[in-house]
Parts: C-alpha cells; sequence; structure tokens
C-alpha cells in the first residue's frame, strides 16, 4: 500500500520517468539514449492529431467498468474522464490489483476500505488549494510518441526487470509489458505507447484489450 501510495501521489514524477524524459538513476550512457532527440520529438508527434481517436471513450467505460463523460486531447496523449474523486477510485484500483493476484472477494473489500480510507486521510491533509473540485478525475489515458520507440523500451524494461517490477504481455503490439500495476509500455513499429492506468478502478486484465484496440489502430 505503501507503494502504490507514494506512486499515486507522484503521478507526474512516475510518468516522466517512464518517458525517459527524467535523468532518474542509471549511467550517462543509458540517461542519454533515453533523453536522444528529445527536441525533435515534439515536432513529429504534432502530426498525430488529435489522438483519441485510436480509443473511443465508449470502449474504454465498457472495459473499466465507469461512464466516461468526456475525452480530452493534449500533447499527442487522451485523457479519458470520469466522474467522481481520485481517492475513490484508487481505493477501487487496489480492489483490482489484489484481485489480479488471486485474493478472495472478502481480501479485495478489505484492501479497498483500507486504501481508501488512508487516501480519504491524505486527501484532508492537503491545502484546499491543491484540492481537486472539478468533480472529474482521469482515470485512463495514453500517449504516443514516435520517436526512439525501441531504445525507450529497451531502457525501460532493463529499468523495470532490474527493480523486479515488469511482466511481459505477448500478443500486444510488436512488444509491451506492464509496471507497477498501473503502467504499460506498448511498442508498435516505430510508435511508443505510454498507457497509465494508476487512479482507474480496473486491474491489468481489463485494460489489456484496451491497450491491444490501440496497437491494432496503429
Amino acid at each position: 500500500y505503501y507503494v502504490a501510495h507514494k506512486v499515486s501521489q507522484k503521478y507526474h514524477e512516475v510518468s516522466d520517468e517512464i518517458s525517459g524524459s527524467s535523468s532518474g538513476s542509471g549511467s550517462d550512457t543509458e540517461n542519454g539514449a533515453a533523453n536522444a532527440g528529445s527536441k525533435d520529438s515534439s515536432s513529429t508527434n504534432s502530426s498525430l492529431g488529435d489522438v483519441c481517436r485510436f480509443l473511443s471513450k465508449e470502449d474504454v467505460g465498457k472495459a473499466v467498468g465507469v461512464e466516461i463523460v468526456r475525452t480530452e486531447s493534449k500533447d499527442s496523449g487522451c485523457s479519458y474522464m470520469a466522474k467522481g474523486t481520485q481517492q475513490d477510485m484508487t481505493a477501487k484500483h487496489m480492489k483490482a490489483m489484489v484481485a489480479d493476484k488471486g485474493a478472495d472477494k472478502k481480501t479485495q473489500e478489505i484492501a479497498e476500505k483500507f486504501a481508501g480510507g488512508m487516501f480519504n486521510a491524505l486527501h484532508a491533509e492537503k491545502p484546499a488549494s491543491e484540492q481537486d473540485t472539478s468533480g472529474e478525475v482521469p482515470v485512463f489515458g495514453f500517449s504516443l510518441d514516435q520517436h526512439g520507440a525501441e531504445e525507450q523500451m529497451r531502457l525501460n524494461a532493463k529499468v523495470f526487470g532490474n527493480l523486479g517490477n515488469e511482466q511481459g504481455l505477448p500478443g500486444i503490439g510488436d512488444q509491451a509489458f506492464v509496471s507497477a500495476d498501473g503502467m504499460i509500455l506498448v511498442r508498435k513499429g516505430k510508435t511508443l505507447v505510454r498507457i497509465m492506468y494508476l487512479v482507474c478502478p480496473c486491474g491489468i486484465e481489463q485494460v489489456k484489450p484496451l491497450a491491444k484496440e490501440i496497437a491494432d489502430a496503429l
């Protein structure tokens, strides 16, 4: 639960690590490879247009079990918004995580209640200015990157593999793996797909078909 909380709390930091844009740990060679050509990546990705077209909000809602009220396209990425709070959705994500690992229903309920109480308490400690009052939460999101896909996959797979936190996903794109029970990387040709579902009331089994749908559409 502590690890899951830190991942959720540092959502943007983790996202940067996945994309290889953060210096992080590792050799200068690895970091240089992860960041190589970053000046040109934005212009390369700009030709992708509205990437939300690759995955409908109806398909996402059906897969994750909540209604997607709208999508938000930005910087070659797409976010799928649902009504609710980050605390509640994250607690449900914890429940799905332990379900994926074979826990019975009673254990799943205990996990959800424990996580919900923890996240609600942490949210209450935030200053009012930092609390989200929109009533919407991004439960699923993905972005596309057409720069150095093979190299980024190799480096990220090595990092997560060394941490013992990487599982291959055969049959999705040319290469795919899941990490941290909330992030998926997929390579289809020269395109890298980054999928984030850290605040989704779902687990990997619900997300895998969505990852495949995106890859098949590229």
